[in-house]
């Protein structure tokens, strides 16, 4: 949870602020809304990036990336990159939306579902949150880099989120715990499945 949110303080708190400050319309411009089984919810906005952060967010990253007020929090993804595969992963991702690199996206897609394939459920209390944490990273790379995806690692993606969402304790569709309190909702429903690619 710490990483998703220094990611989200780099790249998508500022254009919460005020309302005069570009892109600070974005995130709930033309927001679209549809009935499922009596219930309201969002429609994803159809371009990408579209998790944690929208274009007009990307488009302000280099300049953020070069902020002095964010790099302790910069220092720190990199640290925790060094030591985690996933994190590494996600910080190349945000790199790949400032510099454009095909070469970097693709090492880091390949890298991103060769992880997702090997995930397992491990075999000990609240395991869940490792397949959960590793559901985070793939939807990140799915989709800030969805227009490097070939048409074939498109439904990889998909497949192994799906098969990841089914370890949850949950359940998926989540239908086991509650959905708005407790341990469910917290690590398994808005952390986890939340992110998970919706229709494109």
């Amino acid at each position: 949870m710490e990483r998703i949110l220094s990611l989200w303080v780099l790249s998508v708190l500022p254009a919460l602020g005020s309302a005069d400050q570009p892109g600070s319309q974005a995130l709930g411009a033309g927001l679209k809304w549809k009935e499922v089984a009596e219930t309201r919810i969002p429609v994803p906005p159809r371009e990408h990036p579209r998790l944690y952060l929208r274009s007009p967010q990307a488009a302000q990253l280099d300049a953020r990336l070069h902020d002095p007020a964010l790099q302790s929090a910069l220092r720190k993804l990199r640290s925790q990159a060094a030591n985690s595969i996933p994190m590494r992963i996600e910080l190349d991702a945000l790199q790949c939306l400032v510099s454009k690199e095909q070469g970097l996206g693709r090492a880091t897609i390949e890298s991103a579902l060769a992880l997702l394939k090997k995930t397992e459920l491990p075999q000990r209390q609240d395991a869940c949150r490792v397949t959960g944490r590793m559901m985070v990273t793939g939807a990140i790379i799915y989709d800030w880099l969805y227009a490097l995806l070939t048409p074939e690692e498109k439904p990889a993606f998909i497949a192994e989120l799906v098969r990841l969402a089914k370890t949850q304790e949950c359940g998926y569709s989540p239908t086991r715990q509650g959905s708005v309190t407790g341990h469910a909702s917290e690590a398994m429903i808005i952390s986890a499945l939340l992110p998970r690619p919706a229709g494109d």
